[in-house]
């Protein structure tokens, strides 16, 4: 599957998060450090693509889901950067927290 609109990327996001690819694309990934899945190894793997739109049915469905997940992982990400700031000043004492009660 090519997904050429994005109609059907929430289709085609689904694919590639499902366990069975994911087994896939391990067994056939190279590279210790980053394994990596090349497109020539990826081509052979076989996707039912439904016929009567149901795909982008699908997609419309769950865009606001993967909107929110994407929405979460950049939080995610922020809220690392500032733990992994501030950790370290909190432990050697630079900075304190007030108690607010």
């Amino acid at each position: 599957m090519n997904p050429t609109s994005k109609h059907l990327l929430g289709y085609a996001y689904q694919l590639i998060n499902d366990d069975v690819f994911i087994e896939y694309a391990t067994r056939h990934s190279y590279g210790s450090e980053q394994p990596v899945l090349s497109w020539e190894s990826a081509k052979p793997y076989k996707v039912l693509k439904p016929s009567n739109g149901l795909d982008i049915n699908y997609s419309k469905y769950i865009d606001y889901v993967i909107e929110s997940i994407l929405r979460n992982e950049m939080e995610i990400d922020a809220l690392t950067k500032q733990r992994d700031e501030l950790l370290p000043l909190l432990m050697n004492g630079q900075v304190s927290l007030r108690n607010c009660d």
